[in-house]
């Protein structure tokens, strides 16, 4: 099954799960048949890509006194200090899935030594995406709005994010399973989401 038919597949899914709860009676019994069908015609074969993946954790692999960049620069872990982590996760603790927050160097880092070291590890792929709106008046932590300078800054380093994050997926097609984008932004995230699978 093609990447682009997955992805299109679980949008879809989303979409015909969000509708579906609006209807009901006889129609709500045809679409839940008809999902039922539709869902068994998308089941993975051992052949994909998430065969056999069932236990999965979130990574940053951070250790103290380092941090993503904060304005000021980033402290990242090094290849060795992320190869350490990745087998303890994956032949340790058997995990086989992963999630990532960014497509940052450090992300990059992880999936390049995935690769390099052929570990049995996938991985949910995160664009880190900022506020391009400000909020503050429904925000219980911002008191003041985000002047305009750092909100039009902002949606220049979330296209440079996401074209990093559309890079990386598709440099790492094998590994990168899925593309989690602006966790809190969605209807940010479900225009990335189509852009990843044209």
């Amino acid at each position: 099954m093609s990447r682009s038919i997955i992805l299109s597949t679980i949008i879809a899914l989303t979409l015909v799960a969000g509708v579906s709860g609006c209807q009901s009676g006889k129609k709500q019994q045809n679409k839940s048949a008809d999902n039922e069908k539709k869902s068994a015609s998308i089941q993975q074969n051992e052949e994909d890509l998430l065969a056999g993946t069932h236990r999965a954790v979130c990574y940053s692999g951070f250790r103290s006194g380092q941090h993503p960049d904060r304005g000021d620069g980033a402290v990242l872990p090094s290849d060795e200090e992320i190869l350490e982590d990745l087998q303890i996760i994956s032949q340790d603790s058997l995990f086989n899935l992963i999630r990532l927050y960014d497509s940052q160097h450090n992300s990059a880092s992880v999936l390049r030594i995935i690769d390099e070291h052929d570990l049995p590890i996938k991985v949910m792929l995160g664009i880190w995406l900022k506020a391009e709106l400000s909020n503050h008046e429904g925000c219980a932590w911002l008191n003041d709005p985000i002047p305009q300078e750092v909100l039009d800054q902002n949606n220049v380093d979330n296209q440079a994010e996401i074209q990093r994050g559309i890079n990386l997926a598709n440099q790492y097609a094998d590994i990168v399973a899925a593309v989690n984008v602006g966790n809190e932004a969605w209807w940010i995230g479900m225009t990335i989401w189509w852009k990843l699978i044209r």
